[in-house]
């Protein structure tokens, strides 16, 4: 008699694995050091993280107590005044009626300053001497403050511009006369007392002009005794050159 006899290869095949909780637990575990880990990277990280957006907004206080420090109010006074031959001329308007001071400095329509500019001896008034017919528009730029520009007078008035007067506006411009006066005399210590930084903050700074230059104030005894990270920024500037020229150019600043 023939007897049915089993596939054993067939029977003693699972498509599951019998102890099918041992793979649980393990799956269970893996997952359990997976997070454990990714907890350990955030712990890790976080400290690094934070410094660095507590550096960043340190940089960012400095630059604009900075600007501030080392800018100041300049008004412009738009003009026009008819073609004419006359070579020099002498404003109808006296500086006060301008509403700026004697401190100016003057820029022709192709951004080009008027080196022969000056408030006229009487100083009231002021005469822009060594014109050509073709200048007919000028913007005068005026501050109070001493490291703008001088204020000699140029003798004499000239011929009556009879101009007339546009717009007047007054905006804070960072004055490299300022930056380069902070960087050869000023006192560290006096300065960081008017950023209001606390003790244990040590910084340098200085201006990139547009033409590359960098112009920086260092502290070489600071410097050497630097033992931790050190976070750098260049910040962009409109700034007022030492030819009243209006220039864009970056603030270089270093914290640590």
């Amino acid at each position: 008699m023939n007897k049915k006899v089993k596939n054993k290869s067939f029977s003693h095949y699972s498509f599951f694995p019998k102890n099918r909780k041992g793979t649980h637990v393990e799956v269970i575990i893996s997952f359990v050091i997976f997070i454990v880990f990714v907890v350990f990277l955030l712990a890790v990280s976080r400290p690094s993280i934070s410094k660095q957006k507590d550096n960043s907004n340190l940089l960012d206080k400095i630059k604009y107590d900075l600007i501030e420090d080392l800018s100041s109010d300049v008004t412009v006074v738009s003009i026009t005044v008819p073609s004419s031959a006359e070579t020099c001329l002498t404003l109808d308007h006296s500086i006060s009626d301008l509403g700026i001071g004697e401190r100016i400095v003057v820029e022709n329509s192709s951004g080009k300053i008027i080196d022969n500019a000056r408030v006229s001896s009487s100083g009231d008034y002021i005469t822009i001497n060594g014109l050509t017919p073709e200048e007919t528009f000028f913007k005068i730029y005026s501050s109070e403050d001493e490291e703008f520009a001088s204020n000699i007078p140029n003798g004499l008035p000239c011929n009556p511009a009879g101009e007339s007067i546009g717009l007047t506006k007054t905006d804070s411009y960072v004055l490299q006369e300022k930056i380069l006066t902070t960087i050869a005399t000023g006192n560290y210590e006096d300065l960081k007392t008017r950023l209001d930084l606390s003790e244990d903050v040590d910084f340098t700074f200085g201006i990139i002009l547009s033409n590359g230059t960098l112009i920086e104030k260092t502290h070489e005894d600071l410097e050497s005794k630097i033992s931790t990270d050190v976070f750098a920024k260049d910040f962009p500037i409109k700034y007022i050159d030492l030819n009243g020229n209006i220039n864009f150019g970056y603030l270089k600043i270093k914290v640590w």
